[in-house]
């Protein structure tokens, strides 16, 4: 890592200085001239902006497609390699597109266990999906209520029964409100009053008759006495619509729907699978929660429907040999030196209100020539490395300066701290081997060396 050398020095800025007298990191980067920490907030949901430090990938373009022909697509990435932030910034710039598709987020697996890990099936995710499309698209009628008006009766009753079959948890009475008032758009006066209790005695009725569908035996007498009731005043579908398994088929007709209401079609976008409580451990069993949904051409290529997935690298290993990645467009984010440069240039400029660059002006003479490649070795091609070695390292800058007496630049010790810090936290997470993989990438031949002296 150039000719830069982590020994066993004395403990500059660790004994140096009396606890009363040491300033805070925070107070340290605003002598700088930073308004805040740059390098704290390294999860992109957490961050300022979704532009910030955002470089765009060269398969960037590949990635968006044509937002009126949604298509699926595979990113993959290690922990911090920036997959919710590519995530974030292609969705922002599909919501500005004149002719585009409805966007929906699917990234909460909590309802997984280890036990339903094993029999994770299509059905099981395609009922979540249509779920979430219909609370998305619900939300899009209420902020732009003209495009109701695209829908005829039929239409609006076909929407009344999506929102039954497939009720939230949780927000069922906020939907269902929202319905109500979506329905009753362009009605005025007294008939709107009388078509909004009509739709709140049909969502009552509706949701009676699933209830009887579901939940009496076959051949009951009072139940299809019940039933045939209900069927003259809810939504006339078929039994078998009202209790069978999830189809893809079903998707389909939920998208025709939505591109009638004028959307493109429908984007979902698949994250986070890795920090459900059953994967955030051994993010590789990512792979079975999404095998049925990753090998489902059939589904992945429904017209006006895509997926885009962000998982882990981890999650390609067990999947490789079944992709189609000849249909499917795959890829795999890769971070170049200069690349990270350029984040991290974008990143100091945006905390700095277009002042600040470069650390430069804040490092020792004595470090300031190894600074840089030592810390971009010690990252391994990664943003988040990148952002929490220099956490660590202006923390300890923070440790040994004196407060009021100003001008602190970045010590040798320092540097050797704050990654030696770092270094002990990172190999001791759950994918600290493949850091290391990574580590020896970015920097064969240096490597071994400084892991021995980070051996206490």
């Amino acid at each position: 890592m150039g000719s830069f050398r982590l020994s066993r020095g004395a403990q500059l800025g660790r004994d140096g200085a009396d606890e009363t007298s040491m300033t805070t990191p925070d107070q340290l980067l605003a002598d700088w001239g930073f308004v805040a920490n740059p390098f704290r907030d390294t999860v992109a949901e957490r961050e300022q902006g979704a532009d910030m430090g955002f470089i765009r990938p060269s398969y960037y373009g590949d990635l968006i497609g044509d937002p009126r022909r949604p298509a699926s697509a595979f990113i993959f990435g290690d922990r911090g390699d920036g997959k919710s932030k590519i995530n974030r910034n292609t969705q922002k710039f599909l919501r500005m597109s004149p002719s585009r598709p409805l966007l929906v987020e699917y990234s909460d697996f909590t309802w997984l266990s280890r036990e339903s890990l094993e029999h994770v099936g299509l059905d099981d995710h395609l009922e979540r999906i249509i779920t979430s499309v219909i609370d998305s698209f619900m939300l899009e009628l209420v902020a732009e209520p003209t495009r109701v008006k695209n829908l005829d009766t039929s239409r609006r009753q076909t929407l009344r029964w999506y929102s039954l079959r497939y009720p939230p948890k949780g927000i069922r009475r906020e939907r269902e409100a929202n319905l109500r008032t979506v329905l009753t758009t362009g009605i005025e006066g007294r008939w709107r009053k009388m078509r909004r209790g009509g739709t709140h005695l049909g969502d009552y009725l509706g949701r009676r008759r699933l209830e009887v569908e579901r939940q009496v035996q076959e051949g009951s007498k009072i139940a299809e006495v019940v039933r045939l009731m209900l069927v003259l005043f809810g939504p006339s579908f078929s039994r078998s619509e009202l209790t069978d398994g999830v189809e893809i088929s079903q998707l389909g007709n939920v998208v025709q729907l939505i591109r009638e209401a004028g959307f493109a079609g429908v984007l979902v976008f698949l994250d986070r699978v890795d920090e459900a409580p059953v994967t955030t451990a051994v993010p590789r069993l990512g792979a079975q929660v999404v095998r049925p949904l990753a090998l489902s051409l059939p589904l992945l290529e429904l017209d006006g429907f895509g997926i885009k997935f962000f998982l882990p690298t981890q999650v390609l290993e067990g999947l490789r040999p079944e992709l189609r990645t000849d249909r499917i467009l795959t890829r795999e984010i890769k971070w170049t030196r200069s690349s990270l440069k350029e984040m991290l240039s974008k990143r100091l400029l945006a905390y700095s209100r277009d002042f600040r660059d470069s650390l430069d002006a804040f490092v020792d003479d004595e470090v300031r020539d190894d600074f840089e490649q030592t810390v971009f070795d010690y990252a391994a091609n990664n943003p988040r490395n990148l952002l929490r070695i220099l956490d660590h390292v202006v923390t300890e800058c923070a440790r040994s300066a004196v407060k009021d007496l100003g001008g602190k630049k970045v010590t040798r010790g320092n540097l050797k701290d704050g990654l030696r810090d770092f270094y002990r936290l990172r190999v001791g997470e759950e994918d600290g081997p493949r850091y290391l993989e990574r580590l020896k990438l970015a920097s064969p031949d240096a490597v071994p060396r400084g892991f021995e002296e980070f051996g206490d």
